[in-house]
């Protein structure tokens, strides 16, 4: 009797970064806009210094919705990239991605763009 090898399973990731159906700001993009600019406070340095720019975040959308992980990609600024980490931590929960109709951890990228009149 030849005795077979157990098989072998991966781990399952913590996230995966395309989902069948990705996550979602609850409202969709035009809410996530609406939400962004209602509650951005442009920090003073940079508004007294001029500086504008893009922040670039990534974020867990966790199965339940909820944020976590968050990660600054890219900035032009430090008091920008705490603003833009600020807003984030706040947001109320996302709906989740899905993948073969169960929820499942997503990894997001949100552009913040911080623009002086």
């Amino acid at each position: 009797i030849k005795e077979e090898a157990p098989e072998v399973v991966p781990d399952e990731p913590d996230f995966i970064i395309f989902s069948e159906v990705m996550p979602s700001f609850k409202g969709g993009d035009k809410a996530l806009f609406a939400y962004l600019s209602k509650s951005i406070r442009y920090p003073k340095i940079a508004k007294d210094n001029g500086i504008e720019g893009r922040v670039i975040l990534s974020f867990i959308v966790d199965k339940d919705g909820t944020i976590r992980d968050i990660e600054v990609l890219r900035s032009p600024n430090q008091s920008l990239s705490e603003e833009a980490l600020r807003v984030v931590r706040q947001m109320p929960l996302w709906s989740p991605g899905l993948q073969r109709g169960k929820p499942v951890n997503v990894k997001f990228t949100l552009p913040i763009m911080f623009k002086l009149n």
